[in-house]
């Protein structure tokens, strides 16, 4: 409950688990945290967040629980360390995904598929769970298995065209620009995912 009106926030009592790493995935789980979601952060210790390498680091030495870019994005998770090579660690990823209402992915097609836990996977564990995929370009096409990061995907977006000098290069958009506006839109779709449900569309 919020304690200063003492009304129940938007997502409390939804429960996030996270595969995601980096931006889009993490500032998405981030904004449902912020209102009230329970998210549980999935990374594996043999490849943790990429972002947990990121600048500025506590007394300027750089580790895992050091980075200041991690925190500032994850820090309204629970985080739990699970190999999803090892049968166990797999076991427990579908355990708590059972109890879960929304898992966020944000990792290269296929690799859900790969694991055993794609969304018809998913729906055994969980008939009513929703899948939120935050992959660069879709799961099917020419370009689904492309890999790259924000900075790339505001220029194919056409963002960075509207930047600059019209007698010069395109200046681009500062940082991965798209990794700050996609987040919203997805809550928008997990919002319109949890008001209307399969079996009342």
């Amino acid at each position: 409950m919020d304690a200063v009106n003492q009304e129940p926030k938007l997502f409390e009592g939804l429960r996030i688990v996270c595969l995601a790493w980096i931006g889009v995935g993490p500032r998405t789980s981030k904004y449902l945290a912020e209102y009230g979601a329970e998210v549980i952060k999935i990374e594996s210790r043999l490849r943790p967040d990429p972002i947990r390498f990121v600048t500025p680091f506590m007394d300027n030495k750089p580790g895992l629980e050091s980075s200041q870019t991690y925190s500032r994005v994850n820090d309204t998770f629970y985080n739990v360390s699970l190999n999803f090579k090892n049968p166990r660690g797999l076991e427990i990823a579908k355990r708590l995904i059972a109890k879960s209402d929304i898992v966020i992915d944000g990792w290269t097609p296929g690799t859900l598929d790969k694991l055993g836990i794609a969304y018809t996977d998913l729906q055994k564990l969980n008939p009513t769970i929703i899948l939120l995929s935050t992959c660069m370009q879709g799961q099917t096409g020419p370009s689904a298995k492309s890999s790259a990061t924000g900075n790339v995907m505001a220029s194919l977006s056409g963002f960075n065209y509207i930047t600059g000098w019209p007698d010069r290069a395109p200046s681009g958009t500062y940082g991965p620009f798209t990794d700050f506006i996609a987040p919203m839109l997805n809550v928008i779709a997990l919002i319109a995912a949890i008001r209307f449900p399969p079996e009342n569309r």
